[in-house]
């Protein structure tokens, strides 16, 4: 049941994310398009930053060993779900402790750094219906290669042992498992979801201006009951078939496209379903839900039962209690860390970054938030995998102090200048690569 409850929820909120991040944000591709997608990286930088960080530094100072120094730039910078490291003899995702639950905030900050060009395929040069046609071949065509991956696991086992070990072919391994990574954590086995959101929220808005007539919503209604059976069938098959593999690969498809039915019906028909999910209750609990994620292994630690019970009711009702219990106090310490931390710091950060870009040259300070968003999380995944390749302190000083420069280097020059970059950014780049060189070299 826990894993049925767990992969049903990732999938739901990876296709929740995309629906929500294109419905808010579509237009980032209309001019002016840098101040835009500048206020964007801002906004979604404002709302998952804070807690994150607050998560990560904890976990980072209550738990510190010394075999997690390659993993940290990987979580500082959002990319730990980006690649598959192994520092030691566990990949990236085993380590640091109730830090590792921030898998999918690292994934969803690689769609977030996708959605521009999403964005403008979707809308670009067509309107309508037509505008659909894009993305809707990139999705099926994603959920195909997904599809294979899911028949074929031993290929992807043997390459996976052929290049960093038996533990990363050995399904036994737990996160240390490649197959794991690839299709159930990193961004390409949940693309499809996202892109799924994304898909259904241009179909809402194509549609909101529409009266819903008596037939349409006799379809949903339909395609809402057709969408639960299929997530129930699909659920049930990949835990009582004999044909997992089978299933998992029909899963690739059935599961995003459910949902994202079930998605649209809740947004466009008035219902029971709607009206309790648009519930005052419904919506404390969605403000907090990112703080009930984030802390919810710790407390799932605190009542774990190191030992295996006897089915009896005494012991049934203990775990209950305990569980509940756990449960009440999670939720409401989640809703006040929502109102005294987040809000605040979600609003003073994006109030500062506002300001910074509205002094000075603004397409300038426009640009760096842009490349920042992408370029800080490739480059400390970059330093992160050369400090698991190259241990020792010489080289990891040397590192960061050429990561540094760079970056200062760049902001330096996209603040100090109103002028598009054109050769200096090529300058910089060829730079960028002599330093890593004299870096391996040292």
């Amino acid at each position: 049941m826990s894993n049925i409850l767990t992969g049903a929820g990732m999938t739901l909120f990876f296709v929740l994310s995309g629906f929500v991040i294109h419905y808010n944000y579509a237009g980032i591709v209309e001019a002016p398009v840098r101040r835009n997608l500048a206020r964007f990286y801002v906004a979604r930088f404002a709302r998952l930053y804070p807690l994150y960080l607050f998560v990560v530094a904890a976990d980072i100072l209550l738990g510190w060993r010394a075999a997690d120094l390659p993993a940290v730039p990987f979580y500082l910078g959002l990319a730990q779900s980006w690649a598959y490291v192994v520092p030691d003899e566990h990949s990236l995702l085993n380590h640091l402790h109730f830090a590792q639950v921030s898998w999918s905030i690292s994934t969803e900050w690689f769609f977030y750094c996708c959605y521009p060009i999403v964005a403008w395929l979707l809308l670009g040069s067509r309107r309508g219906y037509w505008s659909l046609i894009p993305v809707v071949a990139v999705t099926l065509l994603w959920m195909n290669v997904l599809a294979i991956g899911y028949l074929d696991p031993e290929r992807i086992n043997a390459f996976a042992r052929a290049t960093w070990g038996a533990a990363a072919g050995d399904v036994q391994s737990g996160n240390d498992y490649f197959f794991a990574w690839l299709l159930g954590y990193s961004p390409v086995g949940h693309m499809q979801e996202f892109l799924v959101g994304v898909i259904t929220a241009q179909v809402f808005i194509l549609r909101a201006h529409q009266p819903v007539m008596p037939r349409e919503n006799q379809i949903g209604a339909a395609a809402l009951i057709a969408a639960i059976v299929a997530i129930l069938a699909i659920h049930w098959a990949q835990h009582f078939s004999g044909h997992r593999h089978l299933v998992d690969a029909l899963s690739a498809l059935v599961l995003p496209v459910s949902y994202g039915v079930i998605m649209f019906y809740c947004a466009r028909y008035r219902s029971l379903l709607s009206a309790a999910l648009s519930s005052r209750v419904m919506t404390i609990g969605g403000d907090a839900s990112y703080s009930i994620y984030m802390f919810h292994v710790v407390a799932i630690t605190a009542v774990a039962i190191p030992v295996t019970l006897s089915l009896t009711g005494y012991f049934a009702t203990y775990v209950a209690v305990r569980y509940i219990t756990i449960l009440i106090i999670t939720i409401i310490l989640s809703i006040a860390m929502y109102k005294a931390y987040e809000v605040p710091m979600r609003v003073t950060t994006r109030s500062v970054l506002s300001s910074w870009l509205s002094r000075g040259p603004t397409a300038a300070r426009q640009s760096v938030i842009i490349a920042l968003a992408i370029g800080v999380p490739l480059s400390l995944a970059i330093y992160g995998w050369l400090l698991a390749r190259f241990p020792g302190f010489w080289p990891t000083l040397y590192g960061l102090v050429i990561v540094l420069t760079v970056m200062a280097s760049v902001v330096g020059y996209l603040v100090r200048t109103d002028e598009e970059p054109r050769w200096e950014v090529a300058i910089l780049a060829w730079g960028m690569l002599v330093a890593g060189g004299l870096w391996w070299i040292a």
